[in-house]
């Protein structure tokens, strides 16, 4: 059933053997695999480097996402194509944000956002999840903007041709020979079977609890491997803030002027208003809903140039991102490579919410605490992050001799500290 699934990742692994007629270990094309990692990071840093007030995070977030284990080991297996399908599905939702969190319809974005979507369709049906995704976080826009049924339809018309140019072949000969377009998926029993593995039942209870159970496997299964227990630390930390912002909202005043609009809004005489707040774009209408926002943050920050009330656009369409992608795998799969975009996505969250904690601290405390409180924290990321290089270092190590023929499958599962 394997041959029915989208191949354009096996044709980028194929052109690349063909090309340098390699066909032994090491593999040329897990090289170009591997430059992956430096798009992705690239990626996300252009994304989320004008929406930091610290400098510090922008630095931090490559190496958060370099500190993923898991990540590190799809791109250093053999031939797994899910490292295409994210770094195509991942920028194509980064564009959807952004186009979203902008002041006017930005076509050219929604336009390449599809392209990076039908790439991201054509690698696995996995680009279905970013695809479904992508379309909430743009029914939101419209909602919160009330935007004209007209720029709807022609966005969504803009939004779905390239997509269906792109990946349409491979699901169109699907629905035409098996009338499932995601054959083999719920056709045939041994692939969704093998796609299947779960290790709590699927309720509602166990949702909620979900990131942590599975990242905290370390704790009840003796070949489980300790570094997951970082990913454990994002999710931990990540809702903490969450839960702290919720419940310190009325209290807690928070900086939510966007660093890369600052400048223009007070030049033009709206130094209290960022634009990655959920207010209207260009001449839009706001809907009820939206005006409400707008006036509670208006009238916050007239006061005290922060805004209390809320998260940025920006935040909740990634908190939306990695909320429905942990749903959707939930229910279908709770393999660790599938849950890589949800965990990719988890840092960028938390260093948005670590800026806005710092940047309220610093406004509670001045600036003498908070120079010092810059120092303690900057040491203890390097302190951090040399013991997680140190471990990632080890892990290359052992995977190339292992790649080698040095060790056996069981001597490389050991020495990894798990599998």
């Amino acid at each position: 059933p394997f041959r029915y699934l989208p191949a354009l990742g096996e044709l980028i692994y194929a052109n690349t053997i063909t090309a340098f007629y390699n066909f032994t270990d090491p593999r040329i094309f897990q090289v170009v695999q591997y430059s992956v990692v430096f798009l992705l990071l690239i990626m996300m840093y252009e994304f989320l480097r004008p929406r930091l007030s610290n400098r510090l995070f922008a630095l931090v977030l490559p190496l958060l996402i370099l500190s993923v284990m898991d990540f590190s080991r799809e791109l250093l297996h053999g031939g797994y194509v899910d490292v295409f399908a994210f770094l195509f599905g991942l920028a194509s939702t980064i564009l959807v944000i952004e186009h979203a969190d902008e002041k006017r319809l930005d076509l050219k974005k929604i336009g390449l956002s599809a392209i990076f979507l039908g790439l991201a369709l054509s690698v696995k049906y996995t680009g279905l999840f970013f695809g479904i995704i992508n379309g909430v976080i743009l029914l939101v826009y419209f909602f919160l903007n009330s935007v004209q049924f007209r720029k709807i339809a022609a966005t969504v018309a803009i939004y779905c041709l390239p997509v269906l140019v792109i990946a349409g072949f491979w699901y169109g000969k699907n629905l035409v020979s098996f009338g499932n377009p995601v054959y083999p998926m719920f056709s045939d029993a041994r692939f969704t079977g093998e796609i299947s593995y779960f290790i709590s039942e699927r309720t509602l209870p166990n949702f909620i609890a979900f990131p942590f159970w599975r990242y905290g496997q370390w704790f009840v299964q003796a070949v489980e491997t300790s570094s997951r227990l970082i990913v454990l630390g994002y999710f931990v930390v990540m809702y903490a803030f969450l839960i702290y912002f919720l419940l310190a909202r009325r209290r807690l005043t928070r900086s939510r002027r966007a660093p890369h609009v600052s400048a223009g809004l007070e030049a033009n005489g709206e130094g209290g208003r960022g634009n990655s707040q959920v207010f209207p774009r260009g001449g839009e209408q706001a809907s009820p809903l939206g005006e409400t926002l707008r006036t509670a943050g208006s009238q916050s920050e007239d006061t005290t140039g922060v805004s209390p009330w809320g998260f940025t656009f920006t935040e909740l369409s990634i908190f939306l991102f990695i909320e429905i992608y942990l749903g959707f795998l939930f229910f279908s799969s709770h393999q660790y490579r599938f849950l890589l975009p949800a965990v990719l996505m988890a840092p960028a969250l938390l260093v948005l919410f670590a800026d806005h904690f710092y940047t309220f601290l610093r406004e509670k405390y001045g600036e003498v605490v908070f120079d010092k409180l810059m120092k303690i924290t900057s040491v203890s990321f390097c302190l951090l992050f040399s013991l997680i290089f140190l471990g990632n270092l080890h892990y290359f190590s052992v995977k190339w001799n292992y790649i080698l023929g040095n060790y056996t499958e069981k001597e490389y599962i050991i020495r990894i500290g798990g599998q």
